[in-house]
């Protein structure tokens, strides 16, 4: 996807040493502005009082704007020089406040809802796969808590608070973390 891509690209481009405000990079930062999400879609009946904001992963999927594709979205706004500063500023301030509403109560982000957890439903026959789920995961909880450090939030942010709690929980015994989207 272009919208997971074209951040990734755009932070190992300024860690090679390109300047943040060369012209491809602008480029790249103005059509990700273009595409965020100004429109109320599913995840708002969890989240009534949210402006719209957020990144999708699919070309044209306006409705279902996810956490994932949201937090390196705005990851690497930040990091660029763009000729309408105030613009990016407002995108990335709308961004984040959407972000820290997706929080689920376990202090976790999951993909695309908020709370989205009742195993019950797996147990719907035509629900392959878990896909009626959306829980909190460690991937995406971590990649909000990097945006959160980049943003110059620190562990006294009550979200940042309630994430690291759900990541020391969700560690493996081995010491790792189970990524379900990578």
């Amino acid at each position: 996807s272009p919208m997971w891509d074209t951040p990734w690209a755009i932070m190992a481009l300024l860690k090679s040493g390109l300047p943040n405000n060369h012209p491809s990079l602008v480029k790249a930062g103005e059509w990700m502005l273009e595409k965020e999400v100004k429109t109320f879609g599913d995840w708002s009946l969890k989240n009534p009082v949210r402006e719209p904001s957020g990144w999708y992963f699919q070309h044209a999927n306006e409705f279902y704007p996810d956490n994932d594709d949201a937090a390196v979205v705005m990851m690497s706004l930040q990091l660029l020089d763009l000729p309408d500063k105030n613009r990016k500023s407002q995108a990335i301030l709308r961004g984040f406040k959407w972000l820290m509403g997706m929080q689920c109560k376990d202090g976790g982000w999951g993909s695309f809802d908020k709370n989205n957890n009742k195993k019950i439903l797996n147990n719907i026959p035509f629900a392959d796969w878990n896909a009626l789920l959306d829980p909190s995961t460690s991937d995406l909880t971590a990649r909000v808590l990097d945006l959160m450090g980049k943003l110059g939030y620190d562990l006294s942010f009550r979200p940042a608070e309630k994430a690291i709690k759900f990541l020391k929980k969700e560690q493996e015994k081995n010491g790792s973390w189970y990524g379900r989207w990578g």
